[in-house]
């Protein structure tokens, strides 16, 4: 319910134009009607180039040694972004304009591509912006990406360049013109055939970065100087040709002569809008144990989801052929991954199991006198965890009677022997740690770092006191592990106790399908298919089987 009030309210769909009007409510039901105008696309263009002056003024260009590798210009002041904006809107895309330290990275997803771009700009792109670029794309967003200066910028960024920009190295300026490398490309075909060099006005450093691709990318421009190194550099996280996820434009668009440059930014924008379907799929059930539903299902790369019904069946269709990560998640669950490959018009079954995660609570009373002004001392306390698994979270009690626990160290070591530290030298005059890690008191280390490490084994408490005067003892102390329970202690030793034929998934199915069935003991098993008149089609299984399922 919304108070009476005058909202904003933007209305957007994907090729329509946004509209934002204001509303006031002030009855208990307001209608309001609108009428969106049809566009190619929606297109967000966060512009890096927000000072002017750093298009104008641009100094002598070192290299790693200091040396000077470019000399200082003077450049014309012009934002590429604009130049963008006007070819999209010509093309007939609507394109909104934000800058590059005051977007809202949260609206990059109510578009159908996001533009970043730099120009002749030689400042770098902000951290903030970098990360969220690395994320978008995770995310599976279509993102476009020009400026003539950011490989250079950004070389040491290792992570941006793979991850990003999908290049391995940059090369050079002042290349020459804008090449053709691959005329079959779609970026460099579709709708727009581009067989000749794109002209590029060469004024410094800031116009052009020849670059290296990376092992996964593909290099459709090149340089008239330079026919290895890229100029347009493209991504896709499939092998459908007609469209990616990323396109890189390592020169200046401003630089670069109309009409052609319109045509290839059209190129561009097609071939990342364009949406593929592959005839690929992967399906399977998630078993938690009875209660199947509500687990989230990832599919990597492309990031889709799938939640699961109550009898825990995902599918995920129109995948193309490749390797795939799936990983399923449940709240109070364990999660599991899977690696599986789907091959030209495959269906790939996968299952999958999540189990209980449990807490163990495990305590040592024995009480100890700590030495006083020992610091290479002290006393260690141990617990044994008799259960093997994966630590999933941690917190430990700790109960020690000291008039000063600024004087105290205090070490948790692993089974593993990684040492945490959760006090050292804290409290001032404070006497007495009474609490659990991190729940009430905020450990010097982050108990984080032990996750994923096994649980079995001897945890050792290490205390020391390296001030004067002040004696103290550990009263006792606890650790509360939790784990996942393995799959046979979640699901007993998988002998069923009746025969049963446990349903088939999916259904309706085409052309193939799972029928799981449980055998309680070792024997003779015969699985036959009838049809709904009772007549039988096939054998499917004749065979002796141990008991299971």
């Amino acid at each position: 319910a919304l108070t009476y009030y005058e909202y904003r309210v933007t209305v957007m769909a994907s090729q329509f134009i946004p509209q934002t009007l204001t509303v006031a409510i002030d009855a208990p039901t307001v209608q309001q009607d609108l009428e969106l105008e049809g566009t190619n696309g929606n297109i967000l263009i966060v512009d890096n180039t927000a000072d002017r002056e750093d298009l104008v003024n641009f100094a002598p260009k070192l290299g790693k040694n200091g040396t000077v590798i470019a000399e200082g210009y003077q450049g014309d002041g012009r934002r590429a972004s604009a130049d963008i904006r006007a070819d999209l809107e010509t093309i007939g895309y609507s394109v909104e304009l934000v800058g590059g330290t005051t977007y809202n990275y949260d609206d990059w997803f109510s578009y159908d591509l996001v533009v970043v771009s730099a120009g002749a700009s030689s400042n770098g792109l902000p951290s903030a912006l970098r990360t969220d670029m690395a994320s978008f794309l995770e995310a599976g967003g279509k993102l476009l990406i020009e400026g003539g200066e950011i490989a250079y910028n950004h070389q040491t960024d290792a992570g941006f360049c793979a991850d990003v920009l999908h290049i391995a190295d940059w090369a050079t300026d002042n290349a020459g013109d804008i090449g053709v490398a691959d005329p079959d490309h779609y970026v460099m075909s579709v709708p727009n055939v581009l067989a000749a060099p794109i002209d590029l006005t060469y004024s410094g450093y800031g116009d052009s970065d020849g670059v290296e691709p990376a092992a996964d990318a593909q290099m459709p421009g090149n340089w008239t100087n330079w026919i290895e190194r890229g100029s347009v550099i493209t991504y896709d996280t499939n092998p459908g040709p007609q469209g990616g996820q990323m396109v890189y434009f390592s020169f200046n668009y401003s630089a670069a002569a109309s009409p052609d440059r319109a045509n290839l930014m059209q190129n561009a924008v097609v071939y990342l809008t364009t949406l593929e379907v592959g005839d690929g799929s992967i399906s399977g059930t998630v078993n938690c144990v009875g209660d199947n539903g509500g687990v989230t299902v990832t599919l990597t790369p492309g990031n889709r989801e799938f939640v699961t019904d109550a009898d825990g069946h995902y599918s995920f269709e129109g995948l193309f052929p490749g390797a795939y990560r799936l990983t399923a998640t449940k709240e109070g669950w364990s999660s599991d991954t899977a690696d599986v490959t789907v091959t030209q018009g495959g269906s790939t079954l996968q299952d999958l199991w999540l189990t209980n995660i449990v807490t163990d609570q495990l305590c040592n009373d024995m009480s100890q006198d700590i030495p006083d002004n020992d610091p290479t001392g002290g006393i260690y306390s141990t617990i044994n965890m008799p259960v093997e698994s994966a630590l999933s979270s941690l917190a430990v009690y700790l109960n020690i009677e000291h008039p000063y626990i600024a004087d105290l160290v205090v070490t948790l070591i692993s089974p593993a022997g990684t040492e945490l530290i959760l006090h050292k030298n804290q409290g001032g005059e404070t006497d007495n740690i009474d609490g659990w890690y991190p729940v009430d008191i905020a450990p010097f280390q982050s108990l984080d770092a032990l996750i994923g490490e096994d649980t079995q084994g001897d945890w050792q408490l290490h205390v020391t006191d390296v001030g004067q005067y002040d004696e103290g003892r550990l009263v006792n102390w606890c650790l509360a592990l939790s784990y996942a329970e393995s799959h046979t202690s979640a699901v007993g030793d998988q002998t069923p106790a009746v025969l049963a034929l446990e349903g088939n998934y999916p259904n309706p199915f085409n052309p193939m399908t799972v029928i799981k069935f449980a055998v309680p003991v070792t024997g003779n098993v015969q699985l036959d298919v009838y049809d709904v008149r009772g007549v039988k089609i096939r054998t499917l299984v004749r065979e002796t089987m141990d008991a299971g399922r």
